[in-house]
């Protein structure tokens, strides 16, 4: 080869666009699709039916992955309410024992009022009962009295 054939060739590799392996692969499926037979249109359904299951089974996961977080979240949710409703009622409880005891305790004064005022009661009764007694007793020592008094003046008024 001479000096200017070399050349020449040379330019005219430097000319043509560098093919990198992603440009030969394109090419290549592409060369396939327009080398195959043409495609019925059956086949064309199958595939796109193919593609269409694919799809939805992707789909289908993905509902089940969203609906096990939804289920989680609320479940989440729920336990955080539980704990709120659970320390509400324990509250409750405690204010409830709390105001047992006071309740217990009030009853317990009651009870203990209402047997000293039982006991002053009987006392009264006891003390009303013997005042009646020595009522009678002074009222029959004035009767005597009087009597003794009344038999004295008349005593006296017949003397005179």
């Amino acid at each position: 080869m001479s000096n200017s054939a070399s050349l020449a060739a040379a330019k005219k590799r430097r000319s043509q666009p560098v093919k990198t392996s992603k440009q030969d692969s394109i090419n290549t499926q592409n060369n396939k699709e327009y080398n195959q037979a043409p495609v019925t249109p059956v086949q064309l359904l199958k595939t796109h039916d193919m593609k269409i299951f694919a799809l939805e089974n992707k789909l289908l996961s993905l509902n089940d992955e969203i609906i096990t977080k939804t289920n989680l979240d609320l479940l989440q949710l729920n336990d955080s309410q539980n704990t709120k409703i659970n320390n509400s009622v324990i509250n409750q409880v405690e204010n409830n024992n709390t105001n047992i005891s006071n309740l217990k305790t009030h009853v317990t004064t009651f009870s203990d009022n209402m047997n000293e005022l039982k006991s002053t009661i009987q006392l009264l009764h006891a003390t009303i009962l013997s005042q009646k007694q020595e009522i009678e007793e002074i009222k029959q020592f004035m009767n005597k009295i009087n009597i003794t008094e009344n038999s004295t003046t008349e005593k006296n008024d017949s003397t005179e």
